[in-house]
């Protein structure tokens, strides 16, 4: 096999929500190495969508066999990037699944969060710990939290569900409903491994890697010579205490409160002391996840608080009506909050990868959000080959489907490789799979977010799984190598 490759392959997967890369090397003997990047997906997009036609598993299915094609039936890597199932879905599903997992990957990349060895001891009942505890072995605690945070999340889904649900005559405000469903929907389960089939699929595979950053356990001159490959992130949370505050309060985001730190402090999330104190409290998440009371389905009732005798039967009076439905409402955006809490924390997991070969450098970040960014920006000041690195990207996946807390402002302004001119060489390619409506509920928050899609498309070679022709659903983007 020749030293270096002579071409990238990228495809650009549409799974809907969710996120399906293969890069796929070629070398001037005709030899190839090919690398698979989450195969995850929540489900297909709105009645609206003109190429949401097919259902998950049909959609992941032809994805699958199209990869298999593709790489001539061999996967030399597999890499999932954090547990959310928009990125992992795929790996666990009957047919689709045993496809990628009869590709036989030589290795897999998983963050450290996933190691088995570490993980709770699912034979136990959900522990309650306050902080003090939580410090004497923060590494299986933190993870211990996210467990619990796991099963908040079910509870929320089947609460957000209830909530919304046509037994009431004025029920929670369904457009709330959908938006708390759907983020719970995505981080549900994924505590439960010997239930999670994606899981388990994983971890059949052979060579597992669970990655934090700086992780350099891996002969990358064999598995894909010619190419070197970096671990970013994760940062360890010994390394790094603020993966478990996931505050949404640093200056780096793509938001209207840019230039106005005062008046972000406004926001909902914005009370930075009150995040952090809920974050580190592993008991607050254990309490939680340990005193769900409706259960799955709605089945089954809860006790009742007051005797038969004082609770209303039929309709309500009038001039309660109302009031019932803002409590509705009000309990629903608590939720809202929760539910959004636990997919930042577990969206900072991500693995953040490079690749560099010849004059091309791809950075694929998950959905890494600015905790996670925080410990490699941090690097890179102190590290001038790594930031050197960083602003010489050619390739940027990004994050979290063009939301605005997944790209910091510092390393987008540092790529060099951004111009509006569309010949120079090396412009920088940025690359995302999304799709509107899914998450937020203002300008400030939707995803993908306006301003970022306008930024790049001036700027960069701008690919989204969005501008798809119907029925098509995949993209080949052909990257020279020299």
């Amino acid at each position: 096999m020749p030293a270096k490759p002579t071409k990238l392959d990228l495809y650009l997967y549409n799974v809907y929500f969710g996120d399906c890369f293969l890069l796929i090397f070629r070398y001037a003997d005709g030899s190839q190495k090919s690398v698979l990047i989450d195969f995850g997906s929540t489900g297909k997009g709105h009645s609206a969508d003109a190429h949401a036609t097919e259902s998950t598993g049909k959609r992941l299915l032809a994805v699958a066999n199209d990869i298999a094609d593709r790489t001539n039936g061999k996967l030399d890597v597999v890499v999932a990037t954090h547990r959310h199932k928009d990125h992992i879905y795929g790996f666990g599903l009957k047919e689709a699944g045993k496809v990628i997992l009869d590709l036989d990957p030589e290795i897999v990349i998983q963050p450290w969060t996933e190691d088995p060895a570490d993980n709770r001891n699912l034979s136990k009942v959900r522990g309650l710990m306050a902080a003090a505890e939580f410090q004497k072995d923060v590494h299986k605690n933190f993870i211990s939290m996210l467990y619990d945070m796991h099963g908040v999340a079910e509870s929320i889904d089947s609460e957000a569900q209830h909530l919304g649900s046509d037994r009431y005559a004025s029920p929670a405000a369904k457009g709330l409903v959908e938006k708390i469903v759907f983020m719970a929907d995505d981080n549900k389960d994924v505590g439960k491994i010997k239930n999670l089939k994606a899981v388990q699929n994983l971890q059949k595979m052979r060579g597992p890697h669970y990655v934090s950053f700086g992780y350099n356990k891996i002969d990358w001159s064999k598995i894909l010579p010619g190419i070197k490959v970096q671990i970013l992130g994760p940062p360890l949370v010994e390394d790094h205490p603020k993966m478990r505050t996931a505050t949404n309060t640093s200056d780096e985001f793509w938001s209207l409160f840019e230039s106005d730190p005062e008046a972000r402090k406004t926001l909902p999330e914005g009370n930075s002391e009150y995040w952090s104190l809920l974050a580190m409290s592993k008991y607050m998440w254990g309490v939680l996840a340990a005193t769900n009371s409706v259960p799955p389905g709605n089945s089954g009732a809860r006790p009742p608080i007051f005797d038969a005798k004082h609770v209303l039967k039929g309709q309500r009076p009038a001039n309660v009506r109302w009031f019932i439905r803002r409590l509705r409402d009000v309990r629903a955006n608590q939720l809202l909050l929760l539910v959004k809490f636990v997919d930042r924390a577990l969206n900072n997991t991500s693995v953040i990868m490079s690749f560099e070969v010849g004059d091309q450098k791809l950075l694929f970040p998950g959905d890494a959000q600015i905790e996670n960014w925080e410990f490699l920006l941090a690097a890179a000041k102190r590290d001038p080959k790594l930031k050197k690195l960083l602003q010489a990207t050619t390739m940027y996946k990004v994050g979290h489907h063009a939301s605005r807390n997944a790209t910091p402002l510092s390393l987008w302004n540092d790529f060099k490789n951004r111009t509006p001119s569309k010949t120079k060489k090396n412009r920088l390619r940025t690359v995302v799979s999304t799709m509107k409506g899914k998450h937020g509920e203002t300008e400030d928050t939707e995803v993908p977010l306006p301003r970022m899609v306008t930024a790049m498309k001036a700027e960069t070679h701008f690919h989204s799984t969005e501008e798809f022709g119907d029925g098509i659903f995949v993209q080949t983007i052909e990257i020279p190598i020299k």
